[in-house]
């Protein structure tokens, strides 16, 4: 979020996430034009490539860092039972009920395209990982029930985990392999 005390003013007036998505589309034009055409490898490609490990690497610390800073983590692990048994049973639940379905819609011709199985789960396991930032907010707007929060807030956390796990776990049992120099 906007914790900085000045923020206040415009955050009021302007939704975060446009101006995030303001900052990141100016951000990576910069980066894109600073890079004279001279520099580019001999396929045209830039030689900066967004790869699996600098996702893990570079960009997924800070934002795990900044929601786990202003996190209650008492309440956190007091309840770290409950928010573990939510992530994985529900996220392994979902991605293999969305994956079945899939499977199965596809097996009774309702698809355009014919799916094997470990194609449907992997497709299950990609859209398994529920995001609830819109509910976290109204959580914040209406403050709810501190524990119902932190249960919720504690799941999106670690069900993101769940889901790179289980979509790896996947890839390796259908035979394929994600790698960056493909």
């Amino acid at each position: 979020g906007w914790h900085h005390p000045m923020m206040h003013v415009l955050s009021s007036h302007i939704p975060e996430s446009i101006v995030l998505i303001t900052v990141g589309t100016f951000l990576g034009g910069f980066i894109v034009a600073s890079f004279r055409l001279d520099e580019c490898n001999r396929d045209g490609a830039f030689p900066i490539r967004f790869t699996p490990q600098l996702f893990f690497l570079v960009f997924l610390p800070p934002i795990i860092f900044a929601s786990v800073y202003f996190m209650n983590t008492r309440s956190f692990f007091e309840n770290f039972i409950t928010i573990i048994i939510y992530a994985v049973i529900g996220t392994v639940w979902n991605a293999f009920a969305l994956g079945f379905t899939l499977f199965g819609l596809s097996a009774a011709n309702l698809m355009t395209s014919n799916l094997s199985i470990p194609s449907a789960l992997l497709f299950g396991t990609i859209n398994a990982a529920v995001d609830p930032v819109a509910v976290l907010a109204v959580f914040d707007e209406i403050h709810v029930n501190k524990l119902l929060h932190i249960l919720v807030f504690g799941e999106s956390l670690l069900n993101d985990a769940v889901t790179i796990v289980l979509f790896q776990v996947l890839g390796a049992f259908a035979n394929i392999e994600f790698d960056e120099n493909r």
